[in-house]
């Protein structure tokens, strides 16, 4: 059963040569909530775009440290180690 979710935030505009590309974890296991939270933790501008890429269950959360109702950056390094 998933606990939150895999967000993707970018950064920048490709048209004009800059683009970046950061995944966050958030745990909150609805979907806009999710996404408002990496917004408001990671002072997100208006111009970056937030969005969902998969939901991750509650081991993933914990690996990576975090405690419902937190978000944080997504490792694959801890999240696979």
């Amino acid at each position: 059963m998933f606990e939150g979710w895999l967000i993707q935030v970018t950064k920048g505009n490709p048209a004009e040569g800059e683009q970046d590309v950061a995944l966050y974890a958030s745990w909150e296991p609805k979907e806009d909530a999710a996404v408002l939270l990496v917004i408001k933790t990671f002072n997100l501008a208006e111009e970056d775009i937030a969005s969902m890429v998969i939901d991750l269950p509650k081991e993933v959360m914990e690996k990576l440290g975090l405690k419902p109702g937190e978000a944080g950056p997504y490792s694959e390094d801890v999240v696979a180690g």
